[in-house]
């Protein structure tokens, strides 16, 4: 090896490479992957002593000083569960002795005098739910007799004297308070009532309990357990179904109401067509009349024409008749269309034409969907009534403040329906029917 090409000794020299192992640092590496499992042995050790349920403590020996400790303990509420557990652990272990036998007397004594604390505790606890019980029952008592003055004055306010003054809006919303405030009160009423009843049932079964103390080897019957879980179910029933009742009320009389405000729009709106109709065959019979009045205006003007013709000369005659038949025939034509026509808003209908106006009006209004030509012509068929469908197609194109076309569908499935529109159009006014 040469350092910058130079062949001087410090700048030469010879680089060897030994590729044996070492012992020494395989000796080392192994001790150091055995201290790394030691290590992770004692975490793993840790972490299950960690997760342990904890052991309950250990139970002193017994003593006569521990035995003093624990009669004082035993005497105490809130050490009581615990020094109990120190005293049977001591009896199973067998330290009871002719020798000791004096204090476990006493502590069992203690043990004894817990449980008339406890009847005590429990007596107490049964006379504060029993205040507490009257004085819920005083409040809820209040309450109603508060419901009952409110019931009192929404009834003097329904009088007569009282009720007129009031405005509509006013007293829709005074009879829906009247409403809601009674069923309220009634349902409070029954929730005081239960309550009552369930105060008497606990004490008719607190009552036969007193003999069964003169009697300790009576043994307990399951059957008054029995009646008393029937008793609370039938009465969660009864509760259920009285719910499902008031709904079935409510859905009845929301129906009630839909139905009856359905047909008075309905019978509005057959009185709005009656009068419609009415109205229509009085200015056919006025123009029918006014037709023969102009009818025998012309038969006397034909009569005075024909004698003046007969005084004329023959000759003269003869051309006045040609003349009088040409005249005649004018007026005949005249008197035709004005019998055959009637005018309306700029409309001109013929007799038939408004005979199917009508028709057609009655038929629609029952079909609120519209229906088809044919359907229409079908029914005027039905009837005798002799039209074509093209004839009733434009006839109702001419209307179209009475006739509505609905066209749905596509491409050769389009499909047209005919409405009556009369009674959605604010602005329409009847015909008016002319000579």
């Amino acid at each position: 090896m040469k350092i910058e090409d130079k062949d001087d000794k410090p700048n030469t020299g010879r680089l060897h490479v030994d590729y044996a192992q070492a012992r020494d640092d395989q000796y080392e590496y192994e001790c150091k992957q055995r201290m790394l499992a030691r290590e992770m042995r004692h975490r793993q050790r840790l972490e299950e002593d960690r997760l342990h349920p904890p052991s309950p403590p250990p139970i002193v020996h017994y003593s006569d000083h521990e035995a003093y400790v624990l009669m004082e303990q035993l005497k105490s509420d809130d050490e009581f569960m615990k020094a109990s557990q120190i005293l049977m652990t001591w009896l199973e272990r067998g330290d009871l002795t002719k020798r000791n036998v004096t204090n476990f007397y006493s502590m069992i004594q203690c043990t004894n005098s817990q449980v008339r604390r406890l009847l005590s505790e429990k007596q107490n606890q049964e006379e504060a739910l029993q205040k507490m019980k009257e004085n819920f029952r005083n409040i809820f008592e209040g309450i109603l007799h508060q419901f009952d003055q409110i019931e009192k004055v929404f009834s003097s306010s329904r009088k007569q004297r009282n009720w007129d003054h009031f405005s509509k809006a006013q007293r829709k919303n005074l009879e829906l308070w009247f409403k809601q405030a009674q069923e309220i009160k009634q349902n409070q009423l029954e929730e005081f009532l239960s309550t009552r009843m369930d105060d008497d049932m606990e004490m008719s079964d607190e009552e036969p309990s007193e003999p069964k103390k003169k009697k300790p080897d009576e043994p307990f019957n399951p059957q008054q357990l029995q009646e008393f879980l029937a008793r609370g179910t039938m009465r969660e029933e009864n509760d259920s179904l009285k719910c499902q009742i008031e709904a079935y009320k409510n859905e009845l009389e929301m129906m009630k109401a839909e139905k009856v405000n359905g047909l008075s729009e309905k019978d509005s709106q057959l009185k709005i067509l009656q009068q419609a109709m009415q109205g229509m065959q009085q200015q056919l019979i006025q123009a029918k009349m006014e037709c023969k009045q102009f009818e025998n205006e012309l038969k006397a003007v034909k009569q005075s024409q024909l004698e003046e013709k007969k005084a004329e000369k023959s000759c003269e005659g003869s051309e006045d008749k040609e003349e009088g038949t040409t005249s005649e025939e004018k007026q005949s034509s005249s008197k035709e269309t004005s019998v055959s026509t009637v005018s309306s808003t700029g409309l001109t209908l013929t007799e038939k034409e408004t005979k199917l106006i009508g028709l057609v009006s009655c038929f629609l209004h029952v079909h609120p969907n519209g229906a088809s030509v044919d359907y229409i012509w079908s029914y005027l068929s039905q009837l005798n009534v002799s039209t074509r469908t093209s004839e009733l197609e434009e006839l109702l194109l001419r209307l179209p403040m009475l006739f509505k076309l609905n066209m749905s569908g596509v491409g050769a499935g389009i499909e047209k329906k005919w409405q009556f529109v009369a009674y959605s159009n604010t602005a329409f006014i009847p015909f008016s029917f002319n000579s």
